[in-house]
């Protein structure tokens, strides 16, 4: 399927671009046709139920416009056109993808010899839950190395126990909401997984941790919000970590959550992204590999606290752990040492 751009009329990502669009877009004028240098989507990858659908949206950088632009149009200068890897899986129609059966796709977008690609999964509808009641069910009835995939939008209630190796996820756009001090997922036991899932804390009642974390427990390509403001008193945190035990959080997003983690313990946090938020909390004696994380707006990104422990393992590291997350804002405070730019380590006090 094609999909074709008017660059007379394209719309820029950047208010600033409009100036530049209508200057540069008369060809005639500027001399050169438009080459596309870059193309990517919105997305990497959409997990659909059967007859479900999503809509892709391109961005390109084009020769001589100084910022990414984006829009569709019947007359066109450039065309994109969109391609399924297997249309009994997905189908694509201008960048709508329209889920078929059950399996696995790549929807391709290209322009001009430049080509982007999302990763479609799609899940019977029968093997979907779309209410609490079905989502705690088929948890209790899974086998390990099962997947569990949330087909609708729900209210947390209680927690759910994930207390074996099952997977649990969500059809894009899927959301999980939860109030007071409940957690949304228990997963101190068993080596469970969540990947893909959306939480919002819709409250500011204090809850320690909305996912429990265990040995061998797994977060990956999560998004948690909540309703924390710097200065507020509550205490949410997006996961915490049983005292000693090895977890993996890679790719997730913490946004306006008091600490997007308190970690003590082993395993790795990676790839994570957080804003609005007072920063990791990391006791001194965890043996994490802390690495790849960025940051929006936190009070701290990375906070080292005392609990105890003779030994304080990031000592002297303040600037290596810095360098490691994008040069983020790391302070120690047993050892009094911060670091605000990935090199320099200055005392507190």
């Amino acid at each position: 399927m094609k999909t074709k751009f008017r660059f007379a009329k394209i719309v820029a990502v950047l208010a600033a671009a409009a100036a530049v669009l209508a200057a540069c877009f008369a060809f005639a004028a500027c001399g050169d046709e438009p080459t596309v240098e870059t193309i990517s989507l919105n997305v990497d990858s959409v997990k659909l139920a059967e007859g479900g659908s999503y809509d892709l949206s391109v961005v390109m950088t084009v020769s001589g416009v100084d910022e990414p632009v984006s829009g569709i149009d019947e007359d066109a200068d450039i065309t994109v056109t969109w391609t399924t890897g297997n249309d009994k899986v997905a189908t694509v129609d201008g960048g709508k993808v329209t889920a078929v059966g059950e399996g696995s796709t790549t929807v391709t977008a290209t322009a001009d010899g430049k080509s982007a690609t999302c990763t479609v999964t799609v899940y019977a509808s029968e093997d979907t839950v779309d209410t609490f009641d079905d989502l705690v069910s088929a948890v209790g009835a899974a086998s390990e190395g099962d997947t569990v995939v949330i087909g609708a939008d729900m209210t947390m209630t209680e927690t759910v126990v994930l207390d074996k190796a099952v997977t649990v996820t969500s059809v894009t756009g899927v959301k999980l909401s939860v109030s007071g001090s409940v957690a949304v997922f228990d997963m101190t036991s068993g080596g469970a997984t969540i990947d893909g899932i959306e939480i919002e804390k819709t409250d500011k009642t204090n809850v320690g941790g909305l996912v429990k974390m265990g040995e061998g427990a797994t977060m990956n390509g999560c998004t948690i919000t909540g309703r924390y403001a710097d200065g507020d008193s509550e205490v949410v945190r997006g996961f915490t970590q049983i005292a000693g035990s090895s977890i993996t959080v890679t790719n997730n997003t913490f946004i306006e959550l008091r600490q997007p983690g308190y970690v003590e313990g082993n395993g790795t946090i990676s790839g994570n992204y957080a804003a609005g938020t007072r920063g990791f909390v990391v006791t001194e004696n965890s043996e994490v590999t802390i690495e790849n994380n960025s940051f929006g707006e936190n009070a701290v990104d990375i906070a080292i606290i005392d609990n105890g422990e003779v030994e304080d393992n990031f000592v002297g590291k303040t600037a290596e752990l810095s360098a490691a997350n994008n040069n983020c804002y790391v302070e120690n405070q047993p050892s009094g040492e911060y670091c605000d730019d990935g090199k320099t380590v200055n005392d507190i006090a």
